[in-house]
This record gives structure tokens, sequence and C-alpha cells, in this order.
């Protein structure tokens, strides 16, 4: 970078007859060169400036529902910046919301790429995975994230409903028990439900039922309805 110090000069020579010689080919590729630099990153700069705007935008249309401008937002941001992380996952995120599982997920790979460790990333990739039937993938993904963070009863829980659609039933009912003893939850309580039905356990099926019904938030009247009537049946096998 140039001297700062203007009285004196790094490429000042002296001549014959002690007269100064600026050396004026050494300047001029040394200003060459230094303009160059201050271009490229001031185009930096504006670049990363117009993602961080974008991105705020795309964050405000997210919060107030109106998915697709925020998708074309963070397209947008993608454009400037491919490996702008936060694009990659709420792309991935709103197209999953939308329904385009097979889109979606290759914005969640992308982003995998850039944040392999992420945790939220890898659960609603392995999410993703399990609600278009790659049940193995899934549930490799859930249990590598089961090891790195054994206390998250969402990973269990969700692992246990991926076991139950692979048909791995025992394994199914391991993870859903295990989650509700970190932290029950009434999906957790109807999976397992339907689980000990498979198997034969009426009995730890009606108790596990009449948790689910005990604190039903969050479920769709429909299912509560279903659930009560469930438990008729199953009460009747029990006599």
């Amino acid at each position: 970078m140039p001297s700062r110090n203007f009285g004196t000069s790094p490429n000042l020579n002296i001549g014959p007859g002690g007269r100064a010689k600026e050396d004026t080919l050494m300047d001029k590729h040394t200003a060459k060169a230094f303009a160059a630099r201050v271009v490229s990153e001031l185009r930096t700069g504006l670049k990363i400036a117009r993602a961080e705007h974008l991105g705020r935008l795309a964050h405000t249309d997210m919060a107030m529902g109106r998915l697709q401008k925020a998708l074309d937002a963070w397209q947008a941001v993608l454009v400037i910046d491919p490996n702008y992380f936060d694009g990659l996952l709420a792309s991935a995120w709103i197209l999953d919301l939308m329904g385009k599982k097979e889109e979606a997920r290759g914005f969640f790979e992308k982003a995998l790429a850039v944040e392999p460790e992420n945790k939220f990333l890898r659960k609603n990739y392995a999410q993703n995975l399990a609600t278009t039937g790659n049940l193995k993938e899934a549930i490799g993904i859930y249990e590598r994230l089961k090891q790195d963070f054994p206390d998250d009863y969402e990973v269990l829980q969700d692992l246990g409903i991926a076991y139950g659609y692979a048909g791995d039933i025992n394994s199914a009912i391991d993870a859903l028990k295990a989650a509700i003893e970190i932290h029950p939850t009434p999906v957790a309580y109807y999976n397992l439900t339907v689980a000990l039905k498979k198997v034969g356990n009426i009995k730890d099926a009606v108790y596990y039922l009449k948790l689910y019904l005990g604190n039903p938030d969050g479920e769709d009247e429909a299912k509560i309805r279903g659930a009560q009537q469930e438990l008729l049946v199953l009460e009747k096998l029990l006599q």
C-alpha cells in the first residue's frame, strides 16, 4: 500500500548530480495493483451488502408468511453468493413446506456441503427424506443425530416414527419410549400406541392412548375423535 507519509517516497532514487529521480515505472505498477485491489474489494463489499439487504427482506417476508416472495428474495441472494448458508437453508425449508420435496432436497444438500454439522439442517433434511419414502437414508441421519444429541427428544421421536414406517416396529417402540422419557408429547404417545398395537401389546397400547387423550394439545379434532373410538375398541379387547 502507498506510504501515508507524503514527505518521503520509498521509490525515490538519487540520480547523477545528487538530483532526486522518481522511479515512475514502479509507481505505476504499484498504483495499478492498488487500484485493482480497491475495485475488487469495493465490488465484494457491495455484493455482501446487497446480499444482506435481500436477506433481511426475505426474513421479513418469511415472518409475514409471504413464502413465495421470501423464496424469490433468497434466490436473488444465491445469485450473488451461491454458498450463502441462510439462503440455501431457507430456500430448502420453504420449498419443502410448499411440497416441492425433490427441489428442496437439492438445496438441503448444498447447505450441508457448507455446514455439514448443523443440527437444524440435518433434522430437516432427514424429515425431507422420510416424507418422500427414503426411509433408510432418513434413519441413518437420525441415528447419527441421536449419537450427537442423545437428549433431543424430537430426534428420538422422529426416529421412532421413521422406524415405524419402515416396518421395524420394535426399534420404533424403543425410540418412542426414549423420547417420552425425556419429554412426552401427544405425537410420541399416539405413534407409540400404534406401534404397540401392531405387536399385539394391547394393554400398553391402551395405557399410552389414554395418556394421549389426556393432553392432546395441538392435535387435529378428527384425530382426537378417532383416538377416542379406538380406545373403546381396544378396551373391549382387554375384557
